[in-house]
């Protein structure tokens, strides 16, 4: 083992140091035996591979660019839009609704009550829409429980 002597750069201190390598370590594996379900996927973004639970009905977000992608086929991408988005036309006619009976009666409480329903409409719309274009990452494989 080399030690490199160093002096510190600041004009105050020209501190010596000794810079050493660090001891390798053996990699840290996680223990795959107890979680079922665990594939290896390929990001629909980077290309990079990483591990996901697969029972998780939910998108993958890659720890390499951090975007989510769904996995495996495109149904969980297509039932979530599909459901933000009538929910959000749920929420806009009811919204669209309480504004007239709000223009009718002249009632400030139930203008920002529509308001807000137009708000969280709006929201939920968007969020079928971000889930339309969301990409599809591909599975590798499953990893072999331990």
């Amino acid at each position: 083992m080399t030690v490199v002597p160093f002096r510190c750069p600041r004009q105050a201190c020209k501190r010596e140091i000794t810079l050493a390598p660090s001891p390798t370590l053996p990699p840290v594996v996680p223990n795959l035996g107890q979680s079922p379900g665990v594939a290896r996927v390929v990001c629909a973004h980077c290309r990079d591979s990483f591990l996901f639970n697969t029972l998780t009905n939910a998108p993958a977000k890659c720890p390499h660019c951090f975007r989510a992608s769904c996995v495996g086929s495109s149904g969980l991408k297509w039932r979530r839009a599909v459901a933000y988005t009538l929910a959000g036309v749920v929420f806009l006619a009811v919204s669209v609704m309480l504004a007239v009976v709000a223009g009718q009666k002249s009632s400030v409480a139930m203008a920002i009550g529509a308001a807000a329903l137009f708000a969280i409409a709006l929201g939920l719309i968007l969020r079928g829409g971000h889930y339309c274009s969301m990409r599809v990452s591909t599975l590798e494989g499953y990893v072999p429980e331990a």
